[in-house]
């Protein structure tokens, strides 16, 4: 059984469906993590707790994340587009929270 062509090659092959349809729910995923992660850290601010605002809020958590998301991509430009669309739909739900609190 041949192996599966990566998204981009050098040689102009395109994946087969069953790897884009993979790629297309894991950043569909990450999108709603990423939201959920957004909305949390809003919530977050309003907690009584100050230890708690602090660590939800702090940029240490955030780089933690999309590190980790990079690490377990399957390469640069998988991990650039995973990093993206986790962070952007983060940016969205916490300031579209933001505008509803």
């Amino acid at each position: 059984m041949p192996e599966s062509a990566p998204l981009a090659s050098t040689t102009g092959e395109t994946a087969p469906s069953g790897d884009r349809r993979r790629t297309v729910v894991t950043l569909i995923g990450l999108a709603l993590l990423g939201a959920l992660v957004g909305v949390a850290s809003k919530s977050a601010d309003a907690s009584a707790s100050q230890w708690v605002r602090d660590r939800a809020n702090g940029p240490a958590v955030f780089v933690f994340a999309v590190s980790l998301l990079a690490w377990r991509s399957p390469g640069p430009v998988g991990a650039a587009l995973r990093s993206v669309v986790f962070f952007s739909a983060m940016c969205v739900a916490y300031y579209a929270w933001s505008s509803e609190a």
